[in-house]
């Protein structure tokens, strides 16, 4: 072989291991992209159900009784429901909630990134306050900004618990009316979707704050941020419930 060939091959070889080297270093900066700086997926919180009837749907026929995923609950209209790769609407009427599946437990928060990322995008996204809250139902968070339209400012974040399956809180945009110290003996009572955000009543339970659902629709905080909320978060401040 001459020593022309040698050379080419020589020149192949250097080549291609330039190219892998610049891909593995491409792909390591990727990989070391902080988990705070990336934008995360939000939806809202699903729960498992049972069929209480056959659903026949896209030539499938689900029968009674098979457990299935609400990925979209609907209190006055058809909910969206998931069973492996199907995905259908249903009438609450046909379906037993059995429990949330709130992920903050096992995937934790959002971070700040997403969650003002997710608010600022929101074309309705304004409140006359230069305030506005986002209740979390998948991660059980009460997010409160500051600000106004498309450039609000995340300031504090709270965990909470929200209400069970068999009484969900009611879901979109609501707006704080009134305000009380004592409602049916529920303390620091922001009104809020015909329900209210107030102090967990009774003995406060650590392992359901924050993770799981447990309400008849209110938004349970902890005596000192049931307190902050109604101390800072004006009358009239826009709350979506998503």
């Amino acid at each position: 072989m001459s020593h022309k060939s040698l050379g080419t091959q020589w020149k192949k070889k250097v080549l291609v291991f330039v190219i892998i080297l610049f891909a593995g270093m491409l792909a390591a900066q990727v990989r070391q992209v902080p988990a705070d700086q990336q934008i995360q997926k939000v939806h809202t919180l699903y729960w498992k159900a049972t069929l209480r009837r056959d659903v026949k749907t896209q030539g499938k026929k689900i029968k009674r009784g098979t457990s299935v995923v609400v990925i979209q609950r609907n209190v006055h209209s058809k909910s969206v429901v998931k069973y492996k790769d199907v995905v259908f609407k249903a009438p609450n009427s046909w379906l037993s909630y059995k429990k949330d599946l709130a992920t903050s437990q096992s995937q934790g928060d959002y971070n700040r990134l997403t969650k003002e990322h997710f608010i600022n995008r929101l074309k309705n996204a304004s409140s006359k306050t230069g305030w506005i809250v986002w209740i979390s139902l998948d991660k059980q968070r009460v997010n409160i900004y500051r600000g106004s339209k498309g450039q609000w400012s995340l300031v504090k974040t709270f965990q909470c618990s929200t209400g069970k399956a068999s009484t969900p809180t009611p879901t979109g945009w609501k707006v704080i009316d009134f305000k009380k110290m004592w409602v049916s003996g529920c303390k620091y009572y922001t009104e809020v979707c015909g329900s209210g955000i107030h102090r967990w009543p009774g003995t406060l339970n650590k392992k359901i704050l924050g993770n799981h659902t447990v309400s008849h629709s209110c938004i349970r905080l902890t005596s000192g941020n049931a307190q902050w909320v109604y101390e800072h978060v004006p009358k009239k401040t826009a709350v979506l419930i998503y």
